[in-house]
């Protein structure tokens, strides 16, 4: 999908955003701020938000030697992931439908996003499962999908949903599962390192997209990546940055997400803040309930 002139200030911000977790001071946020900008000025928005947003960070917090300045986010939400585990098993062990609350588990958890917002709560994710379903629900999709597959390729997100996302991967375990996380850091986003503490390799291998861009970025991905993508029988992407890189790709895929900015809401018809279990497939003008 195409980026907005509403990015732009968004993409600001998660750079200023991003120096400021890293312990820079008012001058080098300040400055940040003003990279960015510069660096915006000479990009197409017909480049995809996620694309738009790794193409200005990156640069920036190379030249301030800031390599991974929210590591110690990452490690205390893999702390409170941990501790909340068992709770989202035991909502799934009671459900009448095991399957579709793992789903809407894995999307609750997407309130987890530095990105698109400064403030979340992992904990009061958890009291917000079971209110509401799927604004756009192709959970049916899915499980006639799911009938004639043998292999799925689950893209994950950040690192403070991966225990929301291993409940959904426990419940597919019957399936060759392949997950894929970022080479190198990149926000909170999980790399090798998360993914293993968070045990997804007990019931999935684990490969990187060969890169630390936010979502998929063709240009620089891995051909593992691009094999196990193009190869596997179902697709899944979790979050924003990977609904914009699969939006508009070459192959069908189940996408999980809550709505977070209005760009991304008013392109799937919904509002901000719903949870969305969406079948793309190539070719498709528009969202179908």
């Amino acid at each position: 999908m195409k980026s907005d002139l509403r990015c732009l200030p968004c993409i600001t911000n998660q750079v200023m955003r991003s120096v400021l977790s890293g312990g820079g001071d008012r001058s080098q946020v300040l400055r940040a701020g003003e990279m960015a900008i510069e660096t915006l000025a000479d990009l197409s928005l017909d480049l995809p938000p996620n694309a738009l947003t790794s193409r200005t960070l990156i640069p920036i917090l190379k030249k301030i030697n800031l390599n991974d300045p929210y590591d110690r986010l990452k490690r205390a939400e893999l702390r409170i992931g941990k501790k909340i585990y068992p709770v989202l098993k035991k909502i799934v062990s009671e459900s009448p439908d095991r399957l579709k609350t793992a789903f809407i588990i894995a999307a609750t958890g997407n309130i987890i996003d530095i990105g698109a917002q400064s403030n979340y709560d992992i904990e009061a994710a958890v009291d917000e499962i079971g209110r509401s379903g799927f604004k756009i629900d192709h959970f049916e999709r899915f499980t006639r999908k799911i009938k004639q597959a043998e292999s799925i390729f689950y893209i994950l997100d950040n690192t403070g949903e991966l225990f929301f996302d291993l409940i959904l991967i426990e419940e597919l375990q019957r399936y060759r599962i392949t997950a894929c996380v970022k080479e190198r850091p990149i926000h909170n986003d999980a790399t090798i390192r998360e993914a293993e503490a968070a045990e997804i390799g007990r019931y999935a291998r684990i490969i990187t997209t060969g890169d630390g861009s936010l979502g998929i970025d063709w240009e620089k991905s891995k051909d593992e990546f691009l094999e196990t993508y193009q190869d596997a029988d179902i697709v899944i992407g979790k979050g924003h940055a990977n609904f914009e890189s699969l939006i508009d790709g070459k192959r069908d895929a189940f996408l999980i997400l809550r709505a977070k900015c209005p760009v991304v809401a008013e392109r799937i018809g919904v509002d901000v803040g719903d949870l969305v279990l969406y079948y793309y497939e190539p070719c498709s003008s528009e969202v179908r309930s």
